[in-house]
């Protein structure tokens, strides 16, 4: 597939990033990111596979062939560029493509070319060991540094006690939202749960799958304005949803849900595999996985009613 132009539609981009291409569908971005998608669209193309979108198996296992492709020739990549043959061989991406996020900068792999940059590995240390008065000690040896930058980024997967660090996060009759959540998340629409009135959340806990969390934050800030808004407007002072209205979007949930617990489980260890812990607890948090422009759609014909099903409201 040939790239077009970039438009920067945000839908055509969140196809290839969590999904694929349609039949047609040109690919607007044309980067790393859509990279595995547009090759597999042309692969469709030339073979006149787009069946193939049918069978689940079929489709992951033309998109691993796609996937391996993209991720060999940016090992072939970094073996151009990175003149030292050991310090290559570590640089090399060897996980499936978005296993980690796709970076995209032409002087990164040349700095390993100059004298004065060193490549520490702490792969095996699984991480450094400590932190001195002069530099970092990785493996019993201390490496001198004027400026260490932190770049420590966030936690998404540990327990949601040591996240929140709220206790207790209590709602009706005392009910802990770590014991709620215990066994599964349990929402109305990702954002409010049943026992806990006037709770309002954003997040990835049952929300739709995009790339762009700023835009899922925003969708979910839209509906709780309305919610909100809606609520004074009738006078009430209370808002929360009922149990069957939160059961039935569990349900709603579980209809989309998409196991991707081989693809997690294979990648290096991480914060989408909790990393690499068995049995750790999903980095989204059970997503819709019809994906951001169907919750959208889904959410507005929601508000559209002007009921607020599945809400009890007091004044």
């Amino acid at each position: 597939m040939s790239c077009q132009p970039s438009l920067h539609l945000d839908s055509n981009f969140h196809n290839a990033a969590f999904a694929f291409y349609n039949p047609g569908e040109p690919d607007l971005i044309c980067d790393g990111w859509t990279e595995v998608a547009r090759n597999m669209a042309a692969k469709l193309n030339e073979t006149n596979g787009w069946a193939a979108l049918a069978d689940p198996a079929k489709f992951m296992e033309l998109k691993e062939i796609e996937d391996y492709r993209a991720m060999e020739r940016l090992r072939r990549r970094v073996d151009e560029i990175v003149e030292d043959p050991e310090t290559a061989e570590k640089l090399k991406p060897y996980y499936r493509n978005m296993c980690k996020r796709p970076v995209f900068n032409d002087e990164y792999l040349p700095t390993f070319n100059r004298p004065n940059v060193t490549l520490v590995d702490v792969s095996e240390t699984k991480g450094v060991e400590r932190i001195t008065e002069k530099g970092i000690v990785v493996d019993g040896v201390e490496h001198e540094f004027d400026c260490i930058v932190f770049a420590s980024g966030f936690e998404i997967t540990t327990a949601l006690e040591r996240q929140f660090d709220i206790a207790p996060f209590a709602g009706r009759d005392g009910t802990s939202l770590y014991d709620h959540w215990g066994k599964g998340f349990r929402t109305l629409h990702g954002i409010m749960a049943h026992g806990f009135p006037n709770h309002f959340a954003t997040g990835f806990v049952q929300g739709g799958v995009t790339a762009s969390t700023t835009l899922m934050f925003e969708q979910q800030a839209d509906h709780i304005a309305y919610i909100i808004k809606e609520a004074q407007t009738r006078g009430a002072t209370v808002v929360e949803p009922t149990a069957e209205a939160e059961e039935d979007w569990i349900q709603t949930v579980r209809t989309y849900s998409v196991d991707n617990s081989t693809f997690t489980t294979e990648c290096t260890p991480g914060y989408y595999n909790s990393e690499g812990e068995p049995n750790g607890r999903s980095f989204l948090g059970d997503p819709f996985w019809g994906g951001f422009y169907e919750l959208t759609e889904l959410l507005e014909n929601w508000r559209s009613t002007g009921t607020l099903e599945g809400l009890v409201l007091e004044k």
